[in-house]
């Protein structure tokens, strides 16, 4: 479910904005306030891994990974062990849940859906790829988890594309990047590399 994007209004904090201002990218923003959160545990393999590794009490994110080569292809994580929060915000960092997908830069690929009770705001609602807001709609009880799939579909412009598809993921002060593989068609084109790692 997408959510249109009223007219003046715009998907970053305000805080981000001033460091927009200053020449500082709101998911280096992001990035810098990890330093002061605690570390929370990631996952891209099994589930039994990840289950051993996290301190009690913190969120655990798992990118779910894929075998799918067409078009579309739904990317999926899971979220468990949350604190309670209460419905998420494409426009702040703290409230919610929110995964920041990084698509890469005309790389022909959108956002398309995503699973009930979670919405999501594209900066680039074509193509051209960049920052996707993905939110939760309802709030959680300390101690939920959830699946959010997110699908995304290649443009028929673009032959073929393959690489890392990367987001930043936060719960209130916990964040963490999430990474999965992906392949549409083949990998005959140059790869993507993650562009929410950079």
């Amino acid at each position: 479910m997408s959510e249109a994007e009223p007219e003046g209004r715009t998907p970053t904090h305000p805080a981000a904005l001033d460091a927009d201002a200053a020449g500082v990218s709101r998911r280096t923003l992001v990035k810098g306030a990890a330093w002061s959160a605690p570390v929370v545990a990631l996952a891209v393999a099994s589930a039994p891994a990840a289950a051993a590794s996290p301190d009690p009490g913190d969120p655990v994110f798992i990118a779910v990974q894929h075998t799918d080569t067409g078009s579309p292809q739904v990317f999926r994580a899971t979220v468990s062990n949350l604190p309670k929060t209460d419905a998420g915000s494409p426009e702040s960092v703290g409230d919610g849940v929110l995964l920041d997908f990084c698509l890469p830069l005309d790389g022909g690929l959108k956002v398309t859906g995503v699973s009930a009770g979670w919405a999501f705001l594209a900066t680039d609602p074509d193509f051209g790829g960049g920052d996707v807001y993905v939110y939760n709609t309802l709030p959680f009880e300390a101690g939920d988890s959830s699946l959010v799939d997110v699908t995304i579909v290649k443009s028929d412009l673009v032959p073929s594309a393959w690489g890392d598809l990367g987001a930043t993921a936060s719960v209130g002060a916990y964040f963490t990047d999430i990474q999965w593989s992906y392949i549409f068609v083949d990998n005959t084109a140059p790869k993507f590399t993650n562009c929410a790692a950079g």
